[in-house]
């Protein structure tokens, strides 16, 4: 055994249910070996330990981001960049992509990422009419900030095999202009596609950038404390491509796969019912839940009652007046009402009906996998509850049942879903995004809701859904106990939840939703050693956001092997 290591001096918030802080962790060959007082942890360890002292700082078990899509944002790292910050305006936009394209072979797609109409000066989607401004024999995607919809180019349009007499697949749609013609925004299941097209293209002519991209992404997580990384949506040619990184030993940061289509990668993974499953492969790099959407992201499916969407339009209203902008009406205009034979007004795309919903779960689990639902609005919330109700102990033997965002939900959803067993992996972050800062929520839904489903009994794993918002576990936490927007807005403030709440969400219960708690999640002997030291204690230095927008990363550990130090930097 190689000499052990010992913390001590410190704060150390095991994150055990119910147990107090210890002051001292010991670890060797990347399992720790003792936790307790500074004494007790010495003495296990042994005259020959090395010894650092904390000086006070807080130890916690590394955090683990439960829905970051890792291999996504690696292949988005070669794409330009098209945010607001970079392209304020469709022609800054043009004029970014147009520079990027002489640095891509001619036979391959040139990408986007991150652009955002509410952001943006024209208050509007770019076309192909200002996609095709770059040149016409090169397909050209932009990708949406929500990677739920996209923009092509003709010579896109055309690789996708979309032209006016295209017709668009479950959940997809295709706009079109006045005179009938596709004008480049591809929507869900539409656009998935087309992002196949684009993915592959990059990862045939370039899997060696993808695997060093690997390795340059994982160091910017460990620079943020995040020491596992659960991707929630990795086709057949990705895991390969996850498994060669492992076998090289170029990939450091354990990773939690959760298999989707290969047909498009929102599509419904019907062909994947077939493959490996869930609990299969080395423990730091398993297949976790099968990965199915239920709704759209912008477009999800919601239901309200008509007292309800006439209060949402006269919030809508006012939140258009006070911002001088017809922004949200524009955005209200991309979803369309309906009322059903219960006066139960719904929006929004649904990817499968209940009955498919019921029947790809029941075969998923007879076939050995755990079930992650999309699902952000709370029609698609209500449909992925009835769905595990459905298949009822089959899921017991496996992971806990999964349902990633639960954006929108009410009360009695949250107290079904805790009924269940189902854990909600949320993410804090979202709250910054523009939409929610322009959307008026139905009266009687909560808006990322910790409070009521912590309430209501339900395990709440935290995430990011990087690359759609911030990664930095430290600015959710900001996030979920002030309810504040980028602007400073409060949103739901009877939402908030505590700072150790929010510790809980990104290390134990990140872990008992990903599978992984018998190995990390909380610091108790024979777990991984995957460590993080912050400079203070975010349980007792929340009294101000000043105080928490101080928290910082001072050290990473995975497996006992320090990967981030910021006196080194």
């Amino acid at each position: 055994m190689a000499s052990p290591c010992v913390l001590t001096g410190g704060v150390v918030h095991t994150m055990v249910a119910g147990a107090e802080p210890a002051q001292a962790l010991a670890w060797a060959d990347g399992r720790i070996l003792a936790v307790g007082t500074d004494q007790q942890v010495t003495d296990e360890a042994g005259q020959d330990a090395t010894v650092i002292d904390l000086a006070g700082r807080t130890l916690l078990p590394g955090f683990i981001d439960a829905h970051h899509h890792f291999s996504g944002a690696v292949i988005d790292s070669v794409a330009v960049d098209c945010s607001a910050a970079q392209a304020p305006s469709i022609d800054a936009l043009i004029e970014r992509l147009r520079a990027a394209a002489a640095d891509v072979p001619p036979d391959q797609w040139l990408v986007g990422v991150g652009y955002d109409e509410l952001c943006l000066a024209d208050q509007r989607h770019p076309t192909r009419s200002d996609l095709d401004r770059i040149g016409t024999s090169r397909p050209v995607l932009l990708h949406h900030y929500s990677f739920h919809e996209g923009v092509l180019s003709s010579a896109g349009l055309a690789a996708a095999g979309i032209d006016r007499h295209a017709t668009p697949p479950r959940a997809g749609i295709i706009e079109h202009d006045r005179a009938g013609e596709p004008n480049g925004r591809v929507i869900e299941t539409a656009y998935s596609g087309a992002a196949k097209l684009a993915q592959d293209s990059f990862l045939r002519a370039q899997p060696d950038d993808f695997l060093a991209g690997l390795q340059a992404y994982q160091d910017q997580l460990f620079r943020v404390g995040i020491t596992r990384v659960c991707d929630p949506l990795v086709p057949a040619e990705v895991e390969t491509l996850y498994r060669t990184a492992h076998q090289q030993k170029r990939l450091q940061m354990p990773i939690v796969m959760l298999p989707g289509s290969s047909t498009g990668n929102l599509c419904p993974p019907w062909d994947r019912l077939d493959g490996a499953i869930t609990g299969e492969g080395p423990e730091d790099l398993r297949l976790g839940h099968l990965k199915v959407f239920l709704d759209g992201a912008t477009r999800c499916a919601i239901s309200m009652s008509l007292g309800q969407l006439g209060r949402s339009a006269l919030g809508a209203l006012a939140l258009a007046w006070r911002a001088r902008s017809l922004s949200v009406l524009h955005e209200a205009g991309d979803m369309s009402f309906r009322l059903g034979r219960d006066l139960q007004v719904r929006s929004g795309v649904r990817y499968l009906s209940r009955e498919q919903s019921r029947d790809l779960t029941t075969q998923a689990c007879d076939r050995g996998f755990a079930v992650a639902f999309h699902a952000i609005g709370n029609d698609a919330v209500d449909q992925a509850i009835d769905a595990f109700a459905h298949v009822g102990s089959r899921h017991g033997e496996l992971p806990p049942p999964r349902i990633e965002h639960a954006t929108l939900l009410d009360v009695d959803l949250a107290k079904r879903a805790a009924d269940l067993g189902i854990c909600v992996v949320s993410q804090p972050s979202f709250l910054e995004l523009p939409v929610f800062q322009s959307m008026p929520i139905p009266p009687g839904l909560r808006l990322l809701g910790h409070r009521t489903m912590l309430d209501a009994g339900i395990r709440v794993a935290g995430s990011s859904d990087a690359p759609v918002a911030s990664f930095d576990p430290l600015a959710a936490l900001r996030c979920a106990v002030s309810r504040r927007t980028a602007e400073g807005q409060e949103i739901q403030p009877a939402e908030a939840v505590s700072p150790a709440e929010v510790l809980a969400m990104y290390t134990r219960e990140a872990a008992y939703a990903t599978g992984s708690l018998p190995v990390c999640g909380t610091l108790e002997p024979g777990k991984r050693a995957d460590l993080v030291v912050l400079n203070a204690d975010p349980c007792t230095t929340h009294e101000t956001l000043d105080a928490l927008a101080a928290l910082a990363v001072e050290r990473t550990i995975v497996g006992g092997e320090t990967v981030y130090d910021a006196d080194s930097q």
